[in-house]
């Protein structure tokens, strides 16, 4: 009696994807490189909340709205600097290239602001 061997079962491939995405971020994002996304993130926000002449509070509560309850609260203190990313967290938060998701999030809220007050030209 012959027995007959299965073929052992393939990792799904987007699995597979997933696991060497991570492992290359972990080695291409270290700390330095995550502050300095932080740090960018961080007065990119600045910048927006000047060029708008918005209230910081009331831009920070649209802001989280966007992030999602699971991402917020590491959000909040990234951009209120209390502290950076770090590059684990940054690997959850990668969505292809050198894109993450508090740039994504950063740039739908921008998108979704009245275009800014020019202040050109006017005695400060």
């Amino acid at each position: 009696m012959s027995t007959t061997s299965l073929p052992a079962a393939r990792p799904d491939s987007a699995q597979v994807r997933s696991q060497l995405v991570n492992a290359l971020e972990l080695d291409l994002i270290g700390p330095r490189q995550a502050a300095l996304l932080s740090n960018r993130w961080r007065q990119q926000l600045r910048s927006v909340i000047d060029a708008h002449q918005l209230d910081p509070a009331t831009a920070l509560a649209a802001l989280m709205a966007l992030a999602g309850e699971k991402h917020r609260k590491g959000f909040y203190a990234v951009l209120t600097g209390f502290r950076a990313y770090s590059p684990q967290e940054l690997s959850t938060l990668w969505l292809h290239g050198d894109c993450y998701r508090p740039q994504q999030w950063l740039e739908q809220w921008h998108r979704s602001l009245p275009a800014a007050t020019s202040t050109t030209g006017t005695a400060a």
